[in-house]
Protein backbone atom coordinates (compact mmCIF):
# COMPACT_ATOMS: atom_id res chain seq x y z
CA UNK A 1 0.00 0.00 0.00
CA UNK A 2 1.19 3.29 -1.09
CA UNK A 3 0.17 6.87 -1.06
CA UNK A 4 2.74 7.89 -3.75
CA UNK A 5 0.81 7.64 -7.22
CA UNK A 6 3.37 8.13 -9.11
CA UNK A 7 5.51 4.76 -8.19
CA UNK A 8 2.31 2.89 -9.59
CA UNK A 9 1.68 1.86 -13.32
CA UNK A 10 -0.98 0.01 -15.08
CA UNK A 11 -3.26 1.85 -12.76
CA UNK A 12 -6.68 1.06 -12.36
CA UNK A 13 -9.09 3.01 -10.25
CA UNK A 14 -10.92 0.89 -7.98
CA UNK A 15 -12.83 1.97 -4.74
CA UNK A 16 -12.67 -0.18 -1.48
CA UNK A 17 -11.57 -0.22 1.77
CA UNK A 18 -8.38 -1.45 4.06
CA UNK A 19 -8.61 -2.26 7.68
CA UNK A 20 -5.27 -1.19 9.68
CA UNK A 21 -3.55 -2.81 12.65
CA UNK A 22 -5.08 -0.55 15.08
CA UNK A 23 -8.44 -1.30 13.93
CA UNK A 24 -8.84 1.78 12.01
CA UNK A 25 -10.30 1.96 8.36
CA UNK A 26 -9.14 3.88 5.23
CA UNK A 27 -10.11 4.18 1.68
CA UNK A 28 -8.31 2.91 -1.08
CA UNK A 29 -8.85 4.64 -4.46
CA UNK A 30 -7.15 2.76 -7.14
CA UNK A 31 -4.94 -0.47 -7.94
CA UNK A 32 -1.96 -0.81 -9.83
CA UNK A 33 2.04 -2.46 -10.15
CA UNK A 34 4.13 -0.39 -7.60
CA UNK A 35 7.92 0.18 -9.11
CA UNK A 36 10.29 0.21 -6.02
CA UNK A 37 13.97 0.53 -6.50
CA UNK A 38 15.20 -2.61 -4.18
CA UNK A 39 18.65 -1.81 -2.80
CA UNK A 40 20.46 -5.80 -1.53
CA UNK A 41 22.26 -6.20 2.04
CA UNK A 42 25.46 -6.55 -1.10
CA UNK A 43 25.07 -2.91 -2.85
CA UNK A 44 23.26 -4.61 -5.52
CA UNK A 45 20.21 -2.44 -7.01
CA UNK A 46 17.07 -3.69 -9.17
CA UNK A 47 13.38 -2.61 -9.94
CA UNK A 48 11.17 -4.69 -7.95
CA UNK A 49 7.91 -4.59 -9.53
CA UNK A 50 4.93 -5.20 -6.92
CA UNK A 51 1.57 -6.70 -8.20
CA UNK A 52 -2.45 -5.48 -6.78
CA UNK A 53 -0.25 -2.53 -4.69
CA UNK A 54 -2.78 -0.09 -3.48
CA UNK A 55 -3.22 3.80 -3.94
CA UNK A 56 -4.05 4.87 -0.16
CA UNK A 57 -4.29 8.63 -0.71
CA UNK A 58 -4.60 9.20 3.00
CA UNK A 59 -2.16 6.22 4.35
CA UNK A 60 0.70 8.83 5.28
CA UNK A 61 4.34 9.44 5.06
CA UNK A 62 5.27 5.84 4.13
CA UNK A 63 4.38 2.79 2.21
CA UNK A 64 3.38 -0.36 3.42
CA UNK A 65 4.60 -4.13 2.41
CA UNK A 66 2.97 -7.32 3.70
CA UNK A 67 5.38 -9.95 3.60
CA UNK A 68 2.34 -12.65 4.66
CA UNK A 69 0.33 -11.29 1.76
CA UNK A 70 3.60 -11.37 -0.80
CA UNK A 71 5.36 -14.79 -0.24
CA UNK A 72 3.30 -16.93 0.08
CA UNK A 73 1.26 -15.94 -3.39
CA UNK A 74 4.56 -16.06 -4.91
CA UNK A 75 5.87 -19.81 -6.09
CA UNK A 76 9.57 -20.07 -5.73
CA UNK A 77 9.78 -17.11 -3.27
CA UNK A 78 11.14 -17.11 0.64
CA UNK A 79 11.66 -15.19 3.72
CA UNK A 80 14.25 -15.62 5.62
CA UNK A 81 15.52 -13.16 8.75
CA UNK A 82 19.43 -13.04 10.48
CA UNK A 83 19.45 -11.06 13.88
CA UNK A 84 17.87 -7.18 12.72
CA UNK A 85 17.89 -8.19 8.86
CA UNK A 86 15.12 -9.52 6.87
CA UNK A 87 15.47 -10.70 3.35
CA UNK A 88 12.91 -11.86 0.22
CA UNK A 89 14.78 -14.61 -1.82
CA UNK A 90 14.04 -16.35 -5.00
CA UNK A 91 13.62 -19.75 -5.89
CA UNK A 92 17.65 -19.57 -6.96
CA UNK A 93 18.52 -17.86 -3.36
CA UNK A 94 19.02 -15.14 -5.19
CA UNK A 95 18.04 -11.64 -2.82
CA UNK A 96 15.36 -9.54 -4.10
CA UNK A 97 14.14 -7.46 -0.98
CA UNK A 98 16.41 -6.50 1.97
CA UNK A 99 14.64 -5.10 5.63
CA UNK A 100 16.13 -3.76 8.36
CA UNK A 101 14.49 -3.52 11.82
CA UNK A 102 13.36 -0.29 13.16
CA UNK A 103 11.48 -0.63 16.25
CA UNK A 104 9.12 -2.57 15.41
CA UNK A 105 8.76 -2.70 11.57
CA UNK A 106 11.14 -3.87 9.04
CA UNK A 107 12.25 -1.03 6.64
CA UNK A 108 12.84 -1.89 3.23
CA UNK A 109 16.20 -0.66 1.59
CA UNK A 110 15.38 1.41 -1.39
CA UNK A 111 17.91 3.30 -3.54
CA UNK A 112 16.64 6.74 -3.16
CA UNK A 113 16.61 9.12 -6.16
CA UNK A 114 17.76 12.62 -5.46
CA UNK A 115 17.90 15.47 -7.71
CA UNK A 116 21.05 15.89 -9.37
CA UNK A 117 22.39 18.28 -12.45
CA UNK A 118 22.33 15.94 -15.58
CA UNK A 119 25.60 14.61 -16.93
CA UNK A 120 26.59 14.97 -20.47
CA UNK A 121 26.15 10.90 -21.07
CA UNK A 122 22.65 11.64 -19.96
CA UNK A 123 21.61 14.25 -22.08
CA UNK A 124 23.72 12.58 -24.85
CA UNK A 125 21.30 9.42 -23.93
CA UNK A 126 18.08 10.91 -23.58
CA UNK A 127 17.12 12.15 -26.74
CA UNK A 128 18.71 8.91 -28.77
CA UNK A 129 22.41 9.17 -29.00
CA UNK A 130 22.49 12.33 -31.39
CA UNK A 131 25.58 13.91 -32.29
CA UNK A 132 27.48 16.32 -30.15
CA UNK A 133 26.73 19.28 -32.56
CA UNK A 134 23.01 18.88 -32.39
CA UNK A 135 23.69 19.50 -28.38
CA UNK A 136 25.09 22.70 -28.93
CA UNK A 137 24.08 25.20 -26.07
CA UNK A 138 23.16 27.78 -28.06
CA UNK A 139 20.68 25.42 -29.47
CA UNK A 140 18.58 26.25 -26.44
CA UNK A 141 17.68 29.15 -24.18
CA UNK A 142 18.64 27.64 -21.11
CA UNK A 143 21.92 26.68 -22.14
CA UNK A 144 23.47 27.84 -18.43
CA UNK A 145 21.97 24.59 -17.25
CA UNK A 146 23.01 22.41 -19.81
CA UNK A 147 26.66 20.18 -19.28
CA UNK A 148 29.31 20.88 -21.40
CA UNK A 149 30.83 18.04 -23.93
CA UNK A 150 33.67 16.96 -21.68
CA UNK A 151 37.43 16.87 -23.15
CA UNK A 152 37.91 13.66 -24.93
CA UNK A 153 34.30 12.87 -24.36
CA UNK A 154 33.48 9.45 -26.27
CA UNK A 155 29.94 6.73 -26.00
CA UNK A 156 31.10 3.48 -26.24
CA UNK A 157 27.40 2.78 -27.58
CA UNK A 158 27.91 4.90 -30.45
CA UNK A 159 31.58 3.72 -31.28
CA UNK A 160 29.78 -0.12 -31.28
CA UNK A 161 26.32 0.85 -33.11
CA UNK A 162 27.80 3.56 -35.37
CA UNK A 163 31.06 2.33 -36.97
CA UNK A 164 31.27 2.36 -40.51
CA UNK A 165 34.33 1.55 -43.12
CA UNK A 166 33.77 4.47 -45.37
CA UNK A 167 31.15 7.57 -45.17
CA UNK A 168 29.77 8.29 -48.55
CA UNK A 169 30.61 11.42 -50.72
CA UNK A 170 27.44 13.77 -50.17
CA UNK A 171 26.04 15.82 -53.28
CA UNK A 172 25.52 19.63 -52.53
CA UNK A 173 21.72 20.30 -51.81
CA UNK A 174 19.85 23.15 -51.55
CA UNK A 175 16.95 23.39 -49.32
CA UNK A 176 12.73 23.59 -50.88
CA UNK A 177 11.73 26.94 -49.86
CA UNK A 178 8.48 26.00 -48.81
CA UNK A 179 7.24 22.90 -46.59
CA UNK A 180 5.78 19.86 -48.91
CA UNK A 181 7.36 21.40 -52.42
CA UNK A 182 9.62 17.99 -52.20
CA UNK A 183 9.36 14.87 -50.44
CA UNK A 184 12.17 12.32 -49.86
CA UNK A 185 11.99 8.18 -49.95
CA UNK A 186 13.51 5.23 -49.29
CA UNK A 187 12.34 1.88 -47.84
CA UNK A 188 14.86 0.16 -45.33
CA UNK A 189 15.18 -3.56 -44.80
CA UNK A 190 14.62 -6.55 -44.92
CA UNK A 191 15.15 -7.09 -40.84
CA UNK A 192 16.62 -10.32 -39.55
CA UNK A 193 13.80 -9.93 -36.98
CA UNK A 194 10.45 -9.77 -38.01
CA UNK A 195 9.23 -6.52 -35.57
CA UNK A 196 6.10 -7.33 -32.76
CA UNK A 197 3.62 -5.59 -35.58
CA UNK A 198 4.60 -8.10 -37.73
CA UNK A 199 6.95 -5.30 -40.08
CA UNK A 200 9.84 -6.49 -42.27
CA UNK A 201 11.05 -3.16 -43.36
CA UNK A 202 9.82 0.49 -42.84
CA UNK A 203 9.57 3.87 -44.94
CA UNK A 204 10.42 7.17 -44.79
CA UNK A 205 8.93 10.37 -46.02
CA UNK A 206 11.41 13.47 -45.53
CA UNK A 207 9.67 16.90 -46.30
CA UNK A 208 12.82 18.61 -47.71
CA UNK A 209 12.23 22.22 -46.27
CA UNK A 210 11.95 20.87 -42.82
CA UNK A 211 13.39 17.78 -42.81
CA UNK A 212 10.06 16.65 -40.44
CA UNK A 213 9.54 12.63 -41.28
CA UNK A 214 7.18 10.22 -41.30
CA UNK A 215 7.80 6.44 -40.68
CA UNK A 216 5.70 3.90 -41.58
CA UNK A 217 6.77 -0.25 -40.61
CA UNK A 218 5.87 -2.45 -43.33
CA UNK A 219 5.80 -5.79 -43.79
CA UNK A 220 6.50 -6.16 -47.62
CA UNK A 221 8.39 -3.46 -50.03
CA UNK A 222 4.69 -4.01 -52.28
CA UNK A 223 2.97 -2.08 -49.19
CA UNK A 224 4.83 1.62 -49.95
CA UNK A 225 1.63 2.01 -52.44
CA UNK A 226 -0.41 1.84 -49.76
CA UNK A 227 1.04 3.79 -47.36
CA UNK A 228 2.19 6.85 -49.44
CA UNK A 229 -1.21 7.43 -50.29
CA UNK A 230 -2.49 7.28 -46.58
CA UNK A 231 0.45 9.64 -46.32
CA UNK A 232 -0.60 11.77 -49.73
CA UNK A 233 -4.15 12.13 -48.03
CA UNK A 234 -2.76 12.12 -44.31
CA UNK A 235 -1.19 15.46 -45.12
CA UNK A 236 -3.98 17.04 -47.14
CA UNK A 237 -6.38 16.12 -44.92
CA UNK A 238 -4.04 17.55 -41.64
CA UNK A 239 -1.75 20.58 -43.26
CA UNK A 240 -3.94 21.19 -46.10
CA UNK A 241 -0.48 20.63 -47.90
CA UNK A 242 -0.31 19.57 -51.59
CA UNK A 243 2.81 17.23 -52.35
CA UNK A 244 4.35 18.40 -55.81
CA UNK A 245 7.89 16.39 -56.12
CA UNK A 246 8.90 12.95 -55.11
CA UNK A 247 12.34 12.11 -55.13
CA UNK A 248 13.29 7.98 -54.31
CA UNK A 249 15.54 5.88 -55.83
CA UNK A 250 14.96 3.44 -59.09
CA UNK A 251 13.39 0.81 -56.70
CA UNK A 252 11.18 -1.80 -57.55
CA UNK A 253 8.56 -0.31 -55.09
CA UNK A 254 8.74 3.07 -56.54
CA UNK A 255 8.70 1.97 -59.86
CA UNK A 256 5.50 0.08 -60.57
CA UNK A 257 2.34 0.45 -62.44
CA UNK A 258 0.23 1.07 -59.13
CA UNK A 259 2.99 3.96 -57.76
CA UNK A 260 2.71 5.71 -61.29
CA UNK A 261 -0.81 5.41 -61.29
CA UNK A 262 -1.16 7.20 -58.13
CA UNK A 263 1.60 9.82 -59.14
CA UNK A 264 -0.25 10.77 -62.26
CA UNK A 265 -3.51 10.77 -60.56
CA UNK A 266 -2.31 13.29 -58.03
CA UNK A 267 -0.25 15.67 -60.41
CA UNK A 268 2.82 14.84 -58.43
CA UNK A 269 6.50 14.91 -60.50
CA UNK A 270 8.40 11.51 -59.79
CA UNK A 271 12.16 12.36 -59.23
CA UNK A 272 14.54 9.10 -59.92
CA UNK A 273 17.88 9.13 -58.91
CA UNK A 274 20.47 7.45 -61.00
CA UNK A 275 21.23 3.88 -60.83
CA UNK A 276 23.81 2.38 -58.23
CA UNK A 277 24.19 5.93 -56.76
CA UNK A 278 22.83 6.33 -53.17
CA UNK A 279 25.01 9.48 -52.92
CA UNK A 280 21.85 11.33 -55.52
CA UNK A 281 19.45 10.31 -52.95
CA UNK A 282 21.59 11.25 -49.93
CA UNK A 283 18.92 13.02 -48.04
CA UNK A 284 16.94 9.66 -47.53
CA UNK A 285 19.82 7.24 -47.73
CA UNK A 286 21.28 9.41 -44.85
CA UNK A 287 18.56 10.01 -42.71
CA UNK A 288 17.50 6.07 -43.04
CA UNK A 289 21.09 5.50 -41.47
CA UNK A 290 20.80 8.10 -39.04
CA UNK A 291 17.57 6.61 -37.55
CA UNK A 292 18.56 3.21 -37.59
CA UNK A 293 22.23 3.96 -35.92
CA UNK A 294 20.37 5.94 -33.45
CA UNK A 295 17.73 2.58 -33.08
CA UNK A 296 21.03 0.74 -32.25
CA UNK A 297 21.64 2.93 -29.41
CA UNK A 298 18.31 2.47 -28.26
CA UNK A 299 18.16 -1.13 -28.65
CA UNK A 300 20.94 -2.04 -26.24
CA UNK A 301 20.37 -5.16 -23.79
CA UNK A 302 16.49 -5.10 -25.66
CA UNK A 303 15.10 -7.61 -27.73
CA UNK A 304 15.86 -7.18 -31.42
CA UNK A 305 11.88 -7.65 -32.21
CA UNK A 306 11.56 -3.72 -30.70
CA UNK A 307 13.26 -2.54 -33.70
CA UNK A 308 10.51 -0.45 -35.49
CA UNK A 309 9.12 0.90 -31.92
CA UNK A 310 13.00 2.29 -31.29
CA UNK A 311 12.93 3.33 -35.06
CA UNK A 312 9.74 5.37 -34.47
CA UNK A 313 11.41 6.71 -31.06
CA UNK A 314 14.28 7.93 -32.59
CA UNK A 315 12.33 9.21 -35.76
CA UNK A 316 10.02 11.04 -32.83
CA UNK A 317 13.36 12.46 -30.99
CA UNK A 318 14.83 13.48 -34.02
CA UNK A 319 12.22 15.57 -35.13
CA UNK A 320 12.09 17.28 -31.85
CA UNK A 321 15.96 18.37 -31.80
CA UNK A 322 16.58 21.91 -33.04
CA UNK A 323 17.33 21.92 -36.92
Amino acid sequence: MTNNLNLCINFETVKGTVRLGDDSVIETCGTGTVVILAKTSIGHVSSVYLERGLWVPSLGSCSLLSCRAMVPLRKGFSLASSGKDMYIFRENKTEVIWGKLDRQDYVMQEEKESAKKMTYQQLHKAPGHPSPDYLKSNNYSDATNLPKVPKGWQCETCITSKSTMRKATSITHILSDTPFKLIHSDVSGKFSKTSFCKSNYYVTFIDDCTRYTWIYPIHAKSDTVKVFTSFIYARYTQENAIIKRFRTDNGGEYVNAAMLTLLDKQGIVHDLSPAYSHESNAVAEQYNRTSITAAGSLLTGLPLALWAEAIATAVYLRNRLPN
